[in-house]
């Protein structure tokens, strides 16, 4: 039988809190075309409207580092 082979792509976005924390979110199946200007609007969202608070309730400061990631799986069929 042939190997299945499955790939999944995500964003992983890094952020910073005014405790000095760091924290971070991955969005599973991003669209293929994510560019900065999105991070940048997503990030102007999230601190404008202090949507996510970390430790002790501090507030977020910013998107830090944003990664698009791909992540190839293969199974391997085995013979019965």
């Amino acid at each position: 039988m042939a190997d299945t082979i499955t790939t999944k792509k995500s964003l992983q976005l890094t952020l910073s809190y005014t405790d000095g924390s760091t924290g971070s979110i991955i969005i599973d199946n991003p669209k293929d075309s994510v560019a900065a200007a999105d991070i940048d609007d997503l990030n102007d969202c999230i601190v404008n409207n202090n949507i996510l608070l970390g430790n002790s309730n501090s507030t977020c400061t910013g998107i830090t580092q944003a990664e698009s990631i791909e992540n190839e799986k293969t199974k391997i069929e085995l013979s019965e």
